[in-house]
């Protein structure tokens, strides 16, 4: 069973949000191209920027979290590749010769994890409120099509956007 939770939250929500990451990247690609200049389109980046940053905190919360706690509780004397990597990143000048130094990393990454979780609130609350706004912005362009070029431009859809984000913020 140990196992299996193991495979479940490192491995396969590692991979998800890692192809999901990857994915987002892709369509922020092609939505701030030249030809898709309308208003939906600035909604949808601003609905993939939330999307990332969600992927990326549940990257951060299961992968790493999990490894150096399953590394510490085990008490084993070896430490996996994945978790001297992540070690790494956010302790360059700690050494990791001694296995007394992942219960610092724990500790030390409590504060991270806290802000990667209101990151991932923060984002999500972003992405419920910019997926009512698509769903407004394309009710009003399919029931008054004449209304919705004065209602919703370009310059409206990137106000609009921010303001869900510095909402989500607040």
């Amino acid at each position: 069973m140990e196992r299996l939770g193991f495979w479940f939250f490192i491995v396969l929500i590692t991979l998800i949000c890692v192809f999901g990451i990857l994915g987002n990247i892709l369509s922020l690609i092609v939505l701030v191209g030249k030809r898709m200049r309308s208003s939906t389109s600035i909604i949808l980046v601003g609905l993939v920027i939330s999307d990332i940053i969600i992927l990326g905190s549940g990257l951060i919360i299961n992968s790493i979290g999990m490894v150096m706690i399953r590394v510490y509780f085990q008490g084993s004397k070896t430490i996996p590749t994945f978790a001297v990597i992540v070690f790494r990143i956010f302790h360059p000048l700690k050494k990791i010769g001694e296995f007394e130094c992942i219960p610092n990393a724990i500790s030390q990454n409590y504060r991270f994890n806290i802000d990667s979780i209101i990151a991932t609130v923060t984002g999500n609350l972003a992405s419920v409120y910019i997926t009512i706004l698509v769903t407004v912005e394309r009710y009003i362009a399919v029931c008054w099509p004449f209304h919705a070029k004065t209602m919703f431009t370009v310059k409206t859809s990137i106000w609009w956007t921010y303001g869900i984000i510095a909402g989500s913020v607040i």
